[in-house]
């Protein structure tokens, strides 16, 4: 009796798994196989420095857009109502809140008053490849559960990227969710979020720069509870906007106007006071004295760098084809975004660069998905009949 019943529970449970496999398959008949930009180094007389315009007497936007509340029916990790979630960061002095929830727009965005950008965070796929969706006029819901190459993320990359303002690869550096090998490839997107509480992604972000892929980092708390100190109020995005408006921050964020901070002991407040070029010399400032200030070139390689001082000057290298400043002391890390070398006309951004369909290995790869799932069903039909037949004996 005891064998039987464990036949039966055995062949139902099978059932599920082979049936639940043959449905994760059916998003991939949709695939597309792409041919990538080619890559290259920065290059060109000219510097483009995101801070050189920037009126430093203004005080910049202190902003997190990655925020997770509860939602849907509380499936998805987050504990707060997006109220809470607001007063918490309104609390510490945040100009710009985005509550990311996941295929999913808060309450709050919906409202024209404040800075509460309409975001969603795209992505339920075991690998954790998300991409964090700006200013879409609609969710988008597909995605590809199970594996993804280079490819599907592109694809997702461009699908999102369709309706919306702009898209940025969310904390790559989890589950390997895009490596250092996808970012030398995508295109399409804004911002990679360099900073996040679950994993830091410089390499990847390097990977990318390395090869002329040009975005800008974030840097997000990725919240999921507030009152979770961990992972709360420990990384942000500071901001030179020139207006307050959605608009004029986003615009802001484009050009690179920004740095991300992650704060390792509560109370940091290191700012970024000071960055310009003047007669080929890098000149950077903060506001608090730093351990170090290191000038990072091609492939993350140290190229210089300055001990116990909150200002430094580096000679601009003329072997690099684009350099960062890193902050470091203990209690609080500043990362900027890069100076690029470009023509002074068109700027080398990932966003500007556009992925090909290569039609004949698409037709290829979605006729061997095919094949797939022909077969799953095959040996789902047959293991269940050899299953329920065990079980009826």
């Amino acid at each position: 009796m005891m064998r039987s019943a464990f036949s039966w529970i055995l062949w139902a449970l099978t059932l599920f798994c082979s049936g639940l496999l043959v449905i994760l398959s059916l998003p991939y008949l949709n695939i597309k196989v792409y041919d990538f930009p080619e890559t290259k180094p920065f290059s060109g007389n000219e510097w483009y420095n995101p801070y050189q315009d920037v009126d430093f007497g203004q005080p910049a936007l202190k902003a997190n857009f990655h925020g997770h509340t509860h939602k849907w029916g509380g499936i998805t990790s987050g504990v707060d109502t997006e109220e809470e979630l607001i007063e918490a960061y309104q609390s510490r002095d945040y100009d710009v809140i985005g509550i990311s929830n996941y295929h999913a727009f808060s309450d709050a965005s919906k409202s024209d008053e404040g800075l509460n950008f309409p975001i969603y965070e795209h992505g339920y796929n075991i690998l954790k490849s998300h991409r964090m969706v700006f200013g879409a006029d609609e969710v988008t819901f597909f995605d590809y559960p199970l594996f993804q190459f280079a490819s599907q993320k592109q694809q997702l990359i461009d699908l999102t990227g369709k309706n919306s303002k702009a898209v940025a690869i969310n904390h790559p550096r989890i589950r390997h969710g895009h490596t250092s090998g996808d970012l030398e490839k995508l295109v399409g997107y804004d911002f990679v979020e360099v900073l996040n509480n679950g994993g830091v992604s410089v390499e990847e972000w390097d990977a990318a720069l390395s090869v002329g892929r040009l975005s800008w980092l974030l840097s997000n708390d990725d919240t999921h509870d507030v009152s979770d100190s961990d992972f709360t109020f420990r990384k942000w995005t500071m901001i030179f906007a020139d207006g307050e408006s959605q608009d004029e921050v986003l615009g802001a964020m484009k050009a690179g106007k920004m740095y991300g901070v992650n704060s390792v002991e509560p109370g940091c407040n290191n700012q970024l006071e000071f960055c310009k070029i003047e007669n080929d010399t890098l000149k950077v400032t903060f506001t608090n004295k730093q351990v170090s200030l290191v000038l990072v070139g091609q492939n993350g390689e140290e190229l210089d760098v300055v001990y116990s001082t909150n200002s430094a000057k580096f000679k601009m290298p003329q072997d690099q084809p684009y350099v960062r400043i890193f902050g470091f002391n203990p209690e609080c890390h500043t990362l900027l975004n890069p100076i690029v070398r470009w023509d002074g006309t068109n700027l080398p951004l990932a966003s500007s660069l556009t992925a090909e369909v290569n039609w004949f290995q698409t037709i290829l790869a979605k006729l061997l998905v095919f094949i797939i799932i022909i077969a799953e069903v095959f040996l789902m039909v047959k293991t269940n009949k050899w299953l329920k037949s065990k079980a009826n004996q």
